[in-house]
């Protein structure tokens, strides 16, 4: 055989052989976000869902020995004990290995958005180059978000380190003025283990060990800037602290402490704002269904409105419907105290409810519905008759996310 045909055989084999490594390769990260999340429903003793999650593991990688063997013991336990288990308790979960050391989220979603400019019922708006408003304007809106993290280390009786870097737009249908991109850097250290594998603070989520210790605490720093329609908004520089207390299997108490620094509108004010936060965790018989009710307080000095006091209650419950539905509720309740530099003070009272069906699907496909509705009322009067600053405003959309 010529050395031009052996070539041309080499490489006709290695086209062959590409689609089975690749088809491989999927096999074993389809079997390992299954293994992962059936460690977590064995800790929250859901013997059924591990089960599940457990065969799709050893059905996308029949070689996986570690799904294997934890299959038989969730099978053993689901037998025994049937579907009435309640949550383990610190000293009855396993020891369980890392996380991922990656994580890659993408997003999209297409919706309606009533109110977008804000605007008070009866109002007239006059924006140059767009045009005049003469009633309330709604519009279509698409919404693109993709967040990837990079976890260098874990360390299950020590720190853990995250790097994660987050990107948003939202566009406008008609009104493209109104056109947002949103990116954030941030980098995230954490002490401690988790039963549901993540700690949560004011610039978002990271993973940690699967575990139970009683204390954890998550320290971030991150930046980010805002644009609207290609110009500068606001460019924050965060430094936050999170720390959680598990008095018992059914509660914790979470205690954030956040500090910002902001350029808004492109250097033609800057401000910072410090606020701190508690919350009371309940656990309603396992991990993944929970209840929050939590206190705000914020001052911020230098803002474009003045120096601004906030005072806010929020109570969130997540609730799973079944094996693959899981329903997110979330009410607040903020008060806005603002002292201009010049000119009287004034008050706004927000309310907000919103909501979130979550659909799991395979593979890491997530179907999400969510809905919100806005209400602000404020006592500022530039003229007796009219409520400048009040607002009405709903959200309603359908997305897709990809968890890998």
């Amino acid at each position: 055989m010529t050395k031009t045909k052996r070539r041309s055989a080499v490489l006709l084999l290695l086209l062959l052989a590409l689609p089975a490594a690749l088809a491989a390769q999927r096999s074993t990260a389809d079997a390992e976000v299954a293994f992962t999340y059936g460690v977590r429903a064995y800790n929250q003793g859901d013997w059924s869902e591990a089960v599940r999650r457990f065969e799709e593991a050893v059905a996308a990688d029949p070689d996986h020995a570690e799904a294997r063997e934890w299959l038989a013991v969730a099978r053993r336990n689901q037998a025994r004990t049937g579907e009435a288990v309640a949550a383990p308790g610190f000293g009855g979960l396993l020891a369980l290995r890392d996380q991922p050391r990656f994580d890659l989220r993408a997003g999209a979603s297409y919706g309606q958005d009533s109110n977008p400019l804000l605007m008070p019922e009866g109002a007239v708006a006059s924006i140059p180059g767009v045009g005049a408003f003469f009633d309330v304007p709604d519009d279509e809106v698409a919404n693109l978000d993709l967040r990837a993290a990079v976890y260098p280390f874990y360390g299950r009786a020590g720190w853990s380190l995250g790097l994660v870097g987050e990107a948003k737009a939202a566009r406008f249908s008609d009104l493209d003025f109104l056109d947002e991109t949103q990116w954030r850097g941030a980098l995230q250290l954490a002490w401690g283990s988790d039963p549901q594998g993540f700690l949560t603070g004011p610039l978002g989520f990271s993973r940690v060990p699967f575990g139970h210790s009683r204390t954890a605490l998550l320290f971030q720093v991150g930046t980010g800037e805002t644009e609207l329609d290609g110009d500068p908004l606001i460019q924050v520089d965060q430094a936050a602290l999170s720390f959680t207390f598990r008095e018992t299997v059914k509660t914790a108490t979470q205690v954030e402490i956040d500090a910002q620094s902001r350029d808004l509108l492109d250097g033609q004010a800057e401000s910072d704002v410090l606020s701190a936060s508690v919350s009371q965790i309940f656990y309603l018989g396992r991990r993944d269904r929970s209840l929050r009710v939590g206190v705000l307080r914020s001052e911020e000095d230098g803002g474009i409105a003045g120096d601004v006091t906030t005072l806010g209650g929020t109570a969130e419950l997540v609730l799973p419907l079944s094996k693959s539905l899981t329903l997110q509720l979330a009410a607040t309740r903020r008060q806005d105290d603002f002292e201009p530099a010049s000119g009287s003070g004034f008050e706004d009272t927000t309310l907000r409810a919103a909501g979130a069906l979550t659909w799991s699907l395979p593979h890491g496909l997530y179907l999400v519905g969510r809905a919100s509705w806005t209400d602000r009322d404020s006592d500022f009067r530039r003229l007796a008759f009219f409520e400048e600053r009040d607002y009405d405003r709903t959200t309603a959309g359908l997305g897709i996310q990809w968890l890998f």
